[in-house]
């Protein structure tokens, strides 16, 4: 199988969870494709490792955008914008193309973008018991 698993707001929300599946579906030779809008820098790889993901690839909209040269502005936090219609359909269309198999996001208005199944994923943790 091949799976596309949100970072920001999935996998990062509950990464003891995601740490264990991804590094059993890339065990047993599914291809993980971890997805973010971040750009890919340092910083960007530093939290996929202290998230502990275990994946094949990376994508990401705003790094796959600024390749293709898609007109972009960075606002004062260095926050990536690009026209919402493209950035809402990036996902979907990477999945399509790249034979994706489910992805498992937390932006619902992503979902009509999408051929290939998608999941729409909250990773929600509960409090911790109180003494």
């Amino acid at each position: 199988m091949k799976i596309g698993i949100d970072l920001h707001g999935v996998s990062d929300a509950f990464p003891e969870f995601f740490a264990e599946m991804t590094r059993l579906f890339v065990g047993a030779d599914h291809h993980v494709v971890i997805m973010t809008g971040e750009l890919v820098t340092p910083a960007l790889h530093e939290q996929l490792k202290r998230c502990g993901l275990h994946y094949n690839e990376l994508f990401s909209i705003a790094q796959h955008h600024k390749d293709k040269g898609t007109p972009m502005v960075f606002d004062e936090k260095n926050t990536p914008w690009i026209d919402v219609d493209l950035w809402d359909r990036a996902k979907g269309e990477y999945a399509k193309e790249h034979g994706l198999d489910i992805v498992l996001d937390d932006t619902d208005r992503y979902a009509p973008y999408f051929e290939t199944p998608y999941m729409f994923c909250k990773a929600l943790r509960r409090p911790a018991p109180k003494d």
